[in-house]
């Protein structure tokens, strides 16, 4: 039986509890029934009480003493939970800032590494212009070094022109 259906079989009870038990006319007509039919009264009337007592038994009933146990625990559940939340923020934090270290790192390999590329590769090619170099490898060294430039503005470096 689901739970509505059991606190409507109790209040059947007590409104019949009521008719029989709270009126002169109700203890008026029992009392002329046969004993057979008083005594299967008197049996369902034990049963019924006995289920009303199971009902109230499976009833969710909290002492102060539980309540108060209950709403500790829940502070308690409350303060961890904010524990929690203050610790994510830290660590959202810790992130943020480990990103933003991460990228300014990279930034500074970029730019070193863009340097000595650009000093080793890009400048000596330029200051060595009157030497002969096949096409293809001036144009390689050009394509390379034109990349060098695309790649390092991806990372926030300022090309040399």
């Amino acid at each position: 039986m689901k739970d509505k259906e059991k606190q409507n079989k109790v209040f059947d009870i007590l409104d019949k509890m009521e008719l029989f038990q709270g009126q002169r006319a109700g203890r008026e007509l029992w009392n002329n029934k046969p004993k057979e039919v008083q005594d299967k009264d008197i049996s369902d009337f034990i049963k019924d009480i006995n289920y009303i007592r199971s009902y109230l038994q499976d009833s969710v009933v909290l002492s102060m003493e539980e309540y108060e146990m209950l709403v500790n625990q829940y502070k308690n559940l409350e303060i961890k939970y904010s524990d929690l939340c203050d610790n994510y923020r830290l660590c959202k934090d810790a992130n943020e800032t480990l990103k933003q270290n991460i990228i300014i790192t990279r930034k500074e390999i970029a730019e070193e590494f863009y340097d000595k590329v650009n000093e080793n590769i890009c400048v000596f090619q330029l200051e060595n212009k009157n030497q002969e170099f096949t096409d293809g490898y001036a144009q390689a060294i050009a394509d390379i070094c034109g990349r060098l430039d695309q790649i390092a503005k991806q990372f926030g470096v300022e090309t040399k022109e």
